[in-house]
């Protein structure tokens, strides 16, 4: 991801170029990674967690830093394994979920007036 930042982003709206900002929006207890175009304000979706989502991200990062100081066991490398696929199928389970204007399989609250939804556009 650093090299997308260095070079920037260009829109696929309005065709400019910037240095994307990831901003975080809450959504129940679902939060949102998002950067947004600041010619067109078009938006784009990085990522979705939840709560549980965070927790595993945290657990499989505390053991790929312990397989780089030392080589796990192949039960732990599978265990590993095993872990990012979760987080993986979990993160795009939310992000279809939030594109969907759910949150955590309720529909959001009516807050405002129809039409006052954000829309997240596929990066």
């Amino acid at each position: 991801m650093g090299d997308v930042i260095k070079a920037g982003v260009r829109c696929d709206g309005c065709s400019s170029r910037f240095l994307p900002s990831i901003t975080r929006r809450k959504e129940g207890k679902q939060e949102a990674l998002l950067f947004v175009c600041p010619f067109c304000e078009r938006e784009y979706l990085v990522g979705v967690t939840d709560a549980d989502l965070r927790k595993g991200i945290s657990a499989y990062i505390k053991l790929a830093l312990e397989n780089r100081k030392h080589r796990l066991p192949l039960d732990d490398q599978i265990r590993m394994q095993s872990m990012k696929a979760a987080i993986l199928k979990r993160e795009q389970e939310l992000t279809v979920l939030y594109q969907s204007g759910g949150t955590d399989g309720k529909e959001k609250e009516d807050s405002g007036t129809a039409g006052d939804e954000h829309s997240v556009a596929d990066p």
